[in-house]
């Protein structure tokens, strides 16, 4: 019996000594876990695109160890450990060909703590151009092409002067100067437009200046004849772009006329407002005129603009020119705008 339980007794000890011995070894093969790098600083944050030689980049940080590795963007520079807070890495030219910008992070292993923060690297421009002034800095919507001079510095043979999204053809005279046409589509509308100069991708682009197209004094839509007995009438709508505003209870003339003949004139008219509620609360004063024969309205708009529209029977369109422009004019309180549209056109 008293060797029966030395024996169990001996089974045991042996059975906690091989536990212990089990617990000592799973402890010491469990991993421990490894600070991350970071990136505290670059001895340089930036080079000029197109650079001829390789440059040396210092990286200051935490955590650096004999394996880490210095990124440029997506490309693993050839690194050399200084210390656990210093590292040195070659950038290679092939690395600064063009402007852009790029992040700049260490990399320990994925054992050994990971990647640290990056911190930015800018390649920029070599000839980037600048942008001093332009020949005319507006113009009026619906006006002709447009001859721009463009001034600044580091302009170069392919240098291409921008109006908004459109490439302008573009002429060199020099460094300091350069001429590019405007076309006449690109100046439709009332409105900025940045112009800017690029010298292409490696060399980058200007800052902008402002082009501002302005509304016409006298944007005439369209004016119709109407065919029929000889005196038939005429129907104008046009836009008013004023100054400042203007006084619509003064004295109001129209007149349509060719280059040889008056068409119409209204004469000196006094204009009535009239208020008509809008469905959203607010409410539009309209200026009219009414006669047998004319019926006239100028609509106040944003800005100091007026729209204007007049019907007028009794003209006698068989005196007309078909071949002449047609000049609408408005005075208001001694202001004049005119504008010239197309010859009257006639509907049945």
């Amino acid at each position: 019996m008293r060797a029966k339980n030395m024996t169990l007794s001996r089974l045991f000890a042996a059975l906690m000594l091989l536990l212990v011995g089990m617990t000592a070894q799973a402890t010491l093969a469990a991993p421990t876990t490894a600070s991350a790098p970071t990136v505290m600083g670059l001895s340089a944050t930036s080079a000029v695109a197109g650079a001829t030689s390789d440059l040396t980049l210092t990286v200051n940080g935490t955590n650096f160890t004999s394996a880490s590795v210095v990124y440029f963007g997506d490309r693993a520079l050839a690194t050399t450990f200084v210390n656990a807070t210093t590292l040195t890495a070659t950038v290679p030219a092939s690395a600064l060909t063009h402007p852009r910008t790029v992040e700049v992070f260490v990399y320990n292993g994925r054992r050994n703590g990971g990647s640290s923060n990056a911190l930015p690297f800018t390649i920029t421009p070599a000839n980037a151009p600048t942008l001093i002034s332009l020949s005319a800095t507006s113009a009026v919507a619906g006006s002709g092409p447009l001859t721009l001079t463009v001034t600044g510095t580091n302009f170069i043979s392919t240098s291409v002067v921008y109006f908004g999204r459109e490439a302008l053809a573009t002429i060199f005279v020099n460094a300091t100067t350069l001429t590019a046409t405007v076309p006449a589509g690109a100046l439709a509308y009332p409105g900025q437009v940045p112009v800017v100069v690029s010298n292409g991708v490696s060399n980058g682009s200007s800052k902008a200046l402002t082009f501002t197209i302005t509304p016409p004094t006298t944007q005439v839509f369209y004016l119709i004849g109407r065919r029929g007995a000889a005196n038939a009438g005429l129907y104008v709508t046009y836009q008013v772009s004023a100054s400042a505003a203007l006084d619509l209870t003064q004295s109001v003339t129209l007149t349509v006329a060719t280059t040889s003949a008056t068409v119409y004139s209204s004469g000196a008219i006094t204009l009535t407002p009239t208020t008509y509620p809008e469905r959203n609360g607010t409410s539009v004063t309209i200026y009219r005129y009414r006669s047998a024969t004319e019926a006239i309205d100028v609509v106040p708009q944003a800005n100091n603009q007026y729209a204007v529209e007049f019907e007028t029977t009794g003209v006698d369109l068989s005196s007309i020119d078909r071949t002449q422009p047609v000049t609408v004019t408005l005075t208001i309180g001694g202001q004049t705008f005119s504008a010239q549209t197309q010859p009257v056109t006639t509907r049945g």
